[in-house]
């Protein structure tokens, strides 16, 4: 029993057709207020973009990460738009830099988000984690799960957020 719910796991880890089928209707309409997670930087989904509420934690810039999301709840907030799919074939690495580059601009409040919540914002912080505190993979994304449990980077974002480690290593 065991074998096969880990087999489950691991061919849901590695189908995106399959991922899609275990987030429900209720997992997309749920609405999370934006989590502060470090320093300047919070994290949540596309409902968490309610323009009173990022006003009163003072969020004055939003790291959009998917695509087609931008609302006019957007609209008063400086904004980096990425446009990334949650898929096993898709290059999240490349943005890496960029979205350090956004969250250190300036000492200004920022919120991660993604559709749903879950795999392309908390690849996103991780690799701002990793690059702030000088952490490996596990260990930031331990940081993360411990205070965002949804956190949970898709099998393809996790082995992009490792070998971004390799590489800031060699520099």
């Amino acid at each position: 029993m065991v074998d096969r719910l880990r087999r489950i796991i691991y061919e849901t880890s590695m189908n995106p057709d399959l991922q899609k089928r275990f987030i429900t209707e209720a997992d997309e309409a749920q609405y999370i207020p934006p989590v502060h997670i470090f320093e300047n930087v919070y994290i949540g989904n596309l409902k968490s973009v309610r323009k009173d509420e990022l006003m009163k934690l003072g969020i004055t810039k939003i790291i959009i990460a998917g695509i087609n999301l931008r609302t006019r709840e957007h609209s008063d907030f400086d904004c980096l738009e990425l446009r990334i799919e949650d898929t096993l074939d898709q290059n999240i690495l490349k943005h890496f830099p960029d979205c350090i580059s956004f969250i250190e601009k300036d000492s200004a409040k920022v919120l991660i988000h993604c559709q749903i919540g879950i795999s392309r914002n908390s690849s996103i912080l991780i690799s701002y984690m990793m690059h702030k505190l000088n952490l490996e993979y596990d260990d930031a994304y331990k940081i993360v799960k411990c205070k965002y449990p949804k956190a949970n980077p898709n099998w393809n974002f996790a082995n992009q957020l490792r070998r971004w480690h390799v590489i800031r290593q060699n520099k």
